[in-house]
């Protein structure tokens, strides 16, 4: 069984260095935490779904990326 973690772990493998790199501030800039504690939550067997971690004006062009991604999955 493939856990969320896994499944926004390689999400996030298929992203450019930059919008790699804004999702990760942005989750680091919400929540006060480090981008490499960031890459941990997301990536943990507990994990939500990425997009509940994502905020602001980024959410809705990431959360195109992630549906496409998710259709490629298919």
């Amino acid at each position: 069984m493939t856990t969320q973690g896994k499944v926004n772990e390689a999400f996030l493998s298929t992203l450019d260095n930059r919008t790699f790199l804004t999702v990760i501030r942005n989750i680091a800039n919400h929540y006060g935490i480090s981008e490499d504690e960031v890459l941990e939550e997301v990536c943990d067997n507990e994990a939500e779904n990425i997009m509940d971690y994502i905020t602001g004006s980024i959410r809705q062009p990431v959360s195109r990326l992630f549906n496409q991604f998710k259709s490629n999955l298919s």
